[in-house]
């Protein structure tokens, strides 16, 4: 037997793939470092590693292929689907899901009961708080703060750069309020040293298909932005 020692989601999934096309017969294994820490009844699946400091809270639910790296929390009642992954020093609450093929990245830091769909990609520095429901093929970066009871809707790119040629890599931030609805393509860019280094968004805001917030803009609170909108500041 073996292991697939691949950290990326998707092309670890098409190796298994391709392993069992060659060798039907191929036992894959789990690899468990003796430091992590799995609570009492932790069921451990095929092809699963787990390294150093891991720690995997009560009642939590690990799927095949998935990789919990160094120090990283899974929290109580929480599932991960399938070829999903953990970077090392990922905190997240309980009763998370995350769905197929998704990653969560290095230092990003989750709040209870949040979903995260399918093949959804959640950036280093990220912070998600409690009741949000992102959805598959979504991609969060940068240094992104979202409130609760956010649902983002698939495609949508949120703290990826600023669409600003004097933009060098500066750390600049986007923040999301509450209870805001980001549908199918929408866009969201983070601030620029120029502009005041953040993008605001309030609360109880629609940003409906295509539409797009570009850099340092400020939408307060019960804000709808409509199709295709490419630029607002709205208070």
């Amino acid at each position: 037997g073996g292991i697939i020692a691949i950290g990326d989601n998707w092309i670890r999934k098409q190796v298994k793939d391709k392993v069992l096309s060659i060798c039907k017969g191929f036992k894959f294994v789990s690899a468990i470092h003796p430091k992590s820490i799995l609570f009492r009844g932790i069921k451990i699946p095929t092809g699963v590693v787990i390294m150093a400091g891991v720690i995997v809270n009560a009642n939590a639910q690990i799927g095949d292929f998935c990789i919990l790296n160094t120090k990283a929390s899974l929290g109580h009642d929480s599932v991960m689907q399938n070829f999903s992954s953990l970077a090392p020093g990922v905190t997240t609450g309980g009763c998370l899901e995350i769905g197929e093929c998704s990653a969560i990245s290095i230092g990003a830091i989750i709040i209870q009961n949040i979903t995260i769909g399918a093949y959804s990609v959640i950036g280093p520095d990220v912070e998600i708080d409690e009741n949000t429901i992102i959805h598959s093929h979504v991609n969060i970066s940068g240094h992104t703060k979202i409130g609760k009871k956010n649902k983002i809707f698939p495609f949508a790119s949120i703290g990826s750069d600023p669409q600003d040629l004097k933009y060098n890599g500066e750390k600049t931030r986007l923040i999301i309020g509450d209870k805001n609805t980001i549908r199918e393509y929408v866009s969201i860019n983070p601030g620029t040293k120029g502009g005041g280094g953040k993008t605001l968004i309030g609360d109880n805001c629609l940003f409906m298909i295509s539409s797009h917030v570009a850099h340092d803009c400020l939408v307060g609170n019960n804000v709808i932005i409509a199709n295709f909108i490419t630029k607002c500041i709205c208070l």
